[in-house]
């Protein structure tokens, strides 16, 4: 089901910018366990998943922070990304959302994509390989921690306007920061925030998977 706000706008959408956790990869599984292990390893009971995922933040230090996991937080950053690293060598693996790569394909027809994501750039990478879906990004910006700046550096990169470009997440942060950059936002409910949630920050768009986004924004899309 489509949601549109009042300031979506019909302006030409010329780059799109999208998150990876929770929009193209469903890694939920894989990053509840990376944290719960590293709160564990200092002494805090791990949360269950349905407890966890109400309260993600917008990357793992600010989450870990957030529940008693001191220090340097670039530190315990690489720590995390380790960790991320073990648990999948282990089986505990993202899958791409079962359309993802069929819309991305489409989607790239139309306009550039770039994706600006938190995720440890090295696993963007390695999933955009295995699922069949690196061709499809103009870029793949990883372990970024503050997504508006990003998002304003793609597009300068790429050349384009913040006022043509929409960014996709599926975080009410992922909201903010495109509007910190003068970007559209759309929400997709697939990922770590329920729908409720996301509305409450009035993005411009929700949509309920990739398919209905792609169906949303094509007469917007540049060609």
């Amino acid at each position: 089901m489509l949601y549109k706000s009042r300031i979506a706008g019909r302006r030409r959408i010329e780059l799109v910018a999208i998150d990876w956790s929770g929009v193209i990869s469903d890694d939920r599984r894989p990053v509840y366990e990376a944290n719960m292990r590293i709160l564990e390893s200092r002494g805090i009971p791990r949360l269950k998943f349905d407890e966890w995922l109400p309260i993600t933040q917008p990357g793992p230090a600010e989450f870990l922070a957030a529940n008693g996991v001191t220090g340097n937080r670039a530190a315990i950053y690489e720590e995390y990304s380790a960790i991320l690293a073990k648990v999948r060598e282990e089986g505990i693996s993202p899958v791409a959302y079962p359309d993802a790569k069929k819309i991305l394909d489409r989607l790239a027809e139309a306009v550039q994509i770039v994706v600006i994501s938190s995720h440890p750039r090295k696993h963007l990478v390695a999933e955009a390989a295995e699922y069949g879906i690196s061709g499809c990004f103009r870029g793949l910006t990883g372990s970024v921690k503050d997504k508006g700046e990003a998002i304003r550096s793609a597009c300068a990169e790429n050349r384009r306007e913040p006022g043509s470009t929409v960014y996709v997440g599926d975080m009410t942060y992922d909201i903010l920061a495109a509007r910190r950059a003068g970007a559209r936002s759309a929400a997709v409910t697939t990922g770590y925030h329920v729908k409720e949630r996301l509305a409450r920050e009035a993005p411009d768009f929700i949509y309920d998977s990739l398919t209905e986004l792609l169906a949303g924004l094509d007469p917007l899309l540049r060609r």
